[in-house]
């Protein structure tokens, strides 16, 4: 079976800093918006405790109210500080993706995955590369300039014809 394209993008960190906060923006919506809603329960039943007088409850509330929002908007932070003293992005990686007509092939080093077209989650075309979401935490970043069979118009009218429902464009 033919390649009918072949990219080359070296993951630097910079660039994966940049998809870690375009993956918050996009899907961070949900996670703010639980926290939102946990908030203002527990705003509410500390409110319905100091009307009825009942101090000890309200305090315990607070203190419980405290505890989530500083997990909550911490762990963001700590999850890129994280993320990016890890190994995985400490070293600047090159990795080739072959895109055959039903499926793509990952190469890495010593390593090799393939995946089906079928799986991919989402796609965002984004001005220089292409996110290609293979499940809603996992990404493949793909340069608009790392290709060497093929150029970035035609894989997008690719991706766009075999993967619809999930292509989007950049807002």
């Amino acid at each position: 079976m033919d390649i009918l394209f072949k990219n080359t993008t070296k993951y630097t960190k910079d660039l994966y800093l940049s998809f870690l906060y375009f993956h918050n923006e996009k899907f961070g919506i949900k996670y703010h918006l639980f926290s939102l809603l946990v908030i203002i329960f527990f705003i509410s039943c500390i409110i319905l405790q100091l009307s009825n007088l009942l101090f000890v409850p309200a305090i315990t509330l607070t203190i419980f109210l405290v505890g989530f929002v500083v997990y909550r908007y911490s762990f963001f932070n700590s999850k890129v500080s994280k993320e990016l003293k890890s190994s995985k992005i400490a070293d600047s990686k090159e990795i080739t993706f072959c895109f055959y007509d039903n499926r793509i092939e990952i190469f890495t080093g010593n390593t090799a995955l393939s995946v089906k077209y079928n799986q991919i989650y989402k796609i965002f075309d984004m001005p220089d590369l292409f996110y290609i979401y293979i499940g809603k935490q996992c990404a493949l970043l793909v340069s608009k300039n790392g290709f060497t069979i093929g150029n970035a118009l035609d894989f997008s009218d690719f991706l766009r014809k075999k993967c619809w429902r999930k292509y989007k464009q950049p807002d």
